[in-house]
């Protein structure tokens, strides 16, 4: 096998690395942000139900709990996280978009085509910048939605006790 085989052979398998990159992208940024939103979207779901439950119970009893705070800012957060994480998909989904046509670029550079690398330095850089912005989403939603949890045992600890 000459050298010019050789480099074509590499060329083949960096084309086809980075096939399977733009495949394997597409489908991991679908699964995880599934499996993200729906556990975020649960959990804060059912705290705001939680809370609009114990909010019934208070208005149809004497309680007067002096922790009501609690569970408002509670419901506040909750509602913030599930806020957060609709825009971490939107953010989420033009990351994932970037990263599809920056790896097309990079597969029509290896067919020999001709490609502004401004323009693909730049979609690279905004992919970049919007996966970034995703995780800063994801974890604050996260966070947020711990920081809730917290609150509303704060609340139903103190009122049981």
């Amino acid at each position: 096998m000459n050298i010019l085989q050789e480099v074509k052979k590499g060329k083949e398998l960096e084309y086809r690395k980075w096939e399977s990159h733009v495949s394997r992208s597409k489908d991991n940024a679908f699964y995880a942000v599934k499996r993200m939103d729906l556990l975020i979207i649960s959990i804060c779901g059912a705290g705001i139900y939680l809370i609009f439950q114990t909010f019934k119970e208070i208005n149809t009893t004497e309680l007067n709990p002096d922790n009501l705070w609690a569970i408002k800012l509670s419901g506040i957060i909750f509602l913030l996280a599930i806020s957060i994480n609709f825009i971490s998909q939107l953010t989420g989904k033009e990351s994932n978009k970037n990263e599809v046509k920056y790896s097309s670029m990079v597969l029509k550079e290896l067919e020999g085509k001709k490609i502004n690398e401004e323009e693909k330095n730049n979609v690279d850089c905004l992919a970049s910048s919007y996966n970034k912005a995703t995780r800063i989403l994801n974890i604050s939603a996260i966070v947020l939605m711990f920081i809730g949890l917290i609150l509303i045992t704060y609340f139903n600890y103190h009122l049981l006790s």
